[in-house]
């Protein structure tokens, strides 16, 4: 085990699924969106979320996708303390 003087650090990440037909642009407000979950439920590591979308599925809105994203994140997010 490291020495008590030193922090060790951890990374969280966060991966959302969507069925939906997204390009590159959409599936990255997603990501940002799932990020913004991250933060606000107090994961104080760094953190990084990515979003897939399957291509098919509902044609949903953009920012209904968005803000499932961030909700649903938000809710099994399980902050990280240090």
């Amino acid at each position: 085990a490291p020495p008590p003087s030193v922090r060790v650090g951890g990374t969280a990440a966060a991966l959302v699924v969507v069925d939906a037909a997204l390009d590159k642009a959409a599936c990255r407000r997603v990501a940002m969106s799932a990020h913004d979950g991250l933060v606000r439920a107090g994961v104080r590591v760094p953190a990084t979320a990515f979003a897939l979308a399957t291509g098919v599925g509902t044609g949903a809105a953009l920012d209904d996708l968005c803000t499932a994203a961030a909700h649903g994140v938000f809710a099994c997010a399980e902050p990280v303390r240090g």
